[in-house]
């Protein structure tokens, strides 16, 4: 009966732990993908994604270990990014403007079903003229 009683006990305190991990666990996006950018200039467009609107989870774009490059290539001061909804035969809809010193930028859940892509706007709080590096480009959405 005491083997019972520890191995009931036991079995309770697994399903108790499991169940806490499993609360604890962020959301999952419904999609990523991952890619570099190397001397890109402001105009520059990612690649495309398809966002089918079944979760909660934020569009979000992480940049790490960004570099500018003038003449000679320095840590990046800020980027600017835009994210766009592709409309087919009408023009793109530009969902907003997200600077950042490289890291993330996070444009929240999007409101529908479509395509989505960024553009850079702005390297070093410029324009044009200064080229962008990052090591790693992480699309979530």
């Amino acid at each position: 009966m005491l083997g019972k009683k520890i191995r009931t006990g036991a079995l309770v305190a697994i399903l108790a732990g499991g169940a806490s991990i499993a609360a604890a666990s962020p959301a999952m996006a419904e999609g990523d993908w991952q890619s570099k950018i190397t001397n890109a200039l402001t105009g520059f467009k990612s690649r495309s994604w398809q966002d089918s609107h079944t979760d909660k989870a934020a569009t979000r774009t992480v940049l790490t270990t960004c570099t500018e490059t003038w003449s000679t290539p320095k840590p990046v001061g800020s980027v600017t990014l835009n994210l766009f909804n592709e409309k087919g035969l009408f023009p793109d809809q530009n969902m907003g403007a997200k600077t950042s010193n490289c890291g993330t930028f996070n444009w929240g859940e999007m409101q529908r079903s479509d395509r989505y892509y960024f553009t850079l706007s702005k390297v070093a709080n410029h324009d044009s003229g200064v080229k962008l590096t990052a090591k790693s480009v992480k699309q979530y959405f």
